[in-house]
């Protein structure tokens, strides 16, 4: 057979065993696996660049989908569906939220203290914002809302702080940057009560609060903390940050519809699965037609490559904290 450079004839030397390309596809030949490598890292690097310097990084977002309003919006489905009031963002608690996320990207830590031993009452404090209860929820390296919440959800701390009946008032940041190095979106969640205001319980609540306090209350996972120094006061609320504040974090200005991670695995999963397919066929046809090679076996390769992209798959599941 005479290759004749036609668009069609390109295509079967690439992706199929034939004699132009000594019957092994040329995409599975050392420098098609170097070229295919070359062109999927020149597309990760433009993706890149694109995301933070040019305006397609408004509708790639960052490096995650999540915002602080889709969190807060899947946070009062949970505890709608369990019977509780929504929580009221606050502003004094999102910029205390957002302060605790800054403070772990520039000083390089993922922990409720940090390595000066600054705890998450401290950044609430410094908003002037008093409170009778208060508790944090953290989490890393999730690209999406959804999934970030059911981890939430299936662990049991996390999920008591979304629950918590005392709590009736949130903050949340949504910080995208380089933590270690590595790219990545912190997510700060701060819960509360505010001193002002006394929340009206009911006696189910009194022993579910009763209960909470007994086994979790002072457990550093849970990271919840009551206040000494509350001074609870009667009737209606007069500070009008507290019960009013509506305050848009930062983060939600660029409200991302593609997450960059995702398109990330999506090529890496399209390439591996483009190389899967090449490899299965020519195993077939080496079959049928009882084609000798001295090359390693396609099935071990098939295997390989499988292994890969359950790793892709996996990997940057997103953590806890």
């Amino acid at each position: 057979m005479i290759y004749d450079g036609s668009m069609l004839a390109t295509f079967k030397h690439i992706f199929t065993p034939r004699t132009s390309n000594n019957r092994h596809p040329r995409i599975i030949h050392p420098e098609g696996l170097l070229a295919l490598s070359i062109l999927t890292i020149t597309f990760q690097f433009a993706l890149k660049f694109a995301t933070l310097h040019t305006p397609l990084g408004n509708v790639l977002g960052y490096s995650s989908s999540i915002t602080s309003s889709k969190v807060l919006e899947q946070i009062n489905a949970q505890r709608s569906e369990s019977g509780l009031v929504p929580l009221v963002t606050n502003g004094k608690l999102e910029q205390a939220a957002i302060e605790k996320g800054k403070d772990m990207m520039e000083h390089g830590y993922w922990a409720h203290i940090s390595p000066e031993g600054k705890d998450p009452w401290q950044f609430i404090q410094a908003q002037k914002y008093t409170y009778t209860s208060a508790g944090e929820n953290l989490a890393k390296d999730f690209a999406e809302t959804e999934a970030m919440i059911r981890a939430w959800m299936n662990s049991p701390t996390h999920r008591a702080n979304i629950l918590d009946t005392r709590f009736t008032e949130t903050g949340i940041a949504v910080v995208d940057g380089q933590l270690d190095g590595v790219e990545t979106t912190l997510v700060v969640q701060m819960f509360a009560h505010p001193s002002q205001q006394i929340a009206i319980i009911t006696e189910p609540d009194i022993a579910q609060a009763t209960r909470t306090s007994e086994s979790t209350e002072l457990t550093p996972e849970l990271f919840l903390q009551s206040s000494p120094n509350a001074q609870p006061s009667m009737g209606k609320n007069l500070n009008p940050d507290v019960m009013s504040a509506q305050v848009v974090a930062v983060e939600d200005a660029k409200l991302a519809f593609l997450s960059p991670l995702q398109i990330s695995k999506a090529v890496f999963l399209a390439v591996i699965t483009l190389l899967i397919i090449v490899l299965l066929y020519d195993a077939y046809l080496e079959r049928k037609y009882h084609t000798i090679r001295n090359v390693g076996k396609n099935i071990a390769h098939v295997s390989f490559l499988l292994f890969v992209g359950i790793l892709i798959v996996i990997l940057k599941g997103g953590t806890l904290l």
